[in-house]
């Protein structure tokens, strides 16, 4: 059996169906160009992170049967998991347990994250070989990463999920639970027009040459 240090990355996405992706990006593009904008930052970070040298899994929000999420699987070539019903602490807990259980650690990351790549998940990989919990803390107030290499139910309950204060709540009942600490680099994901415009100053030109022209940079 794998060591337990040894993590599985599992890859947080939304079937990308307009209307139901980046919603809030959705009221200054429109949804069909969010759509847009969403696969390609899925697509850019499944890039950056291809040369892990541990499992991926692609956990599915909504219909894992989508068309586009079958070209990542296959394109990436990621297993396909299926997020559970409830709050985000509630799917992000199965999936580590999921990864324990099969004898690895588990790391979670979302899939809108600019400045996520190889080199930071490897980090934390390299963290949890001395840590309970990592985190990779976001601008927002919320987290990019967390990997625990045993599942603690009590640390994904009473946060405040989708708002500011999620990491400060995260981290301050992770202290009060005993758990060792390893930070990551501050990053940033997109949310808004100013995110997405801040992604696209990132790009060569013609990397959003494929974009719908409202979603462009402007």
């Amino acid at each position: 059996m794998a060591e337990r240090c040894t993590p599985c990355l599992c890859v947080f996405v939304k079937a990308p169906v307009p209307g139901q992706v980046k919603t809030r990006l959705a009221r200054d593009l429109g949804p069909g160009a969010a759509l847009a904008a969403y696969r390609l930052l899925v697509e850019r970070e499944l890039d950056a992170i291809a040369l892990v040298e541990f499992p991926v899994e692609l956990w599915v929000n909504g219909d894992s049967d989508n068309d586009t999420v079958k070209h990542w699987s296959g394109r990436y070539a990621l297993p396909v998991r299926r997020q559970s019903s409830g709050n985000l602490g509630r799917k992000m807990l199965e999936a580590i347990s999921s990864c324990c259980a099969a004898g690895r650690a588990g790391i979670v990351v979302g899939s809108d994250l600019p400045a996520v790549d190889a080199s930071y998940v490897e980090q934390a990989a390299r963290l949890l070989k001395e840590r309970d919990l990592v985190l990779g803390p976001a601008e927002d107030g919320g987290f990019a990463l967390i990997g625990m290499k045993t599942p603690v139910a009590a640390l994904f309950s009473g946060i405040d999920w989708g708002t500011d204060r999620v990491y400060r709540q995260t981290r301050n009942k992770a202290g009060r639970l005993g758990l060792s600490i390893g930070d990551l680099p501050m990053t940033w994901d997109v949310d808004t027009l100013a995110d997405w415009q801040r992604f696209l100053d990132t790009l060569p030109e013609e990397a959003g040459s494929g974009l719908p022209s409202e979603s462009r940079r402007r």
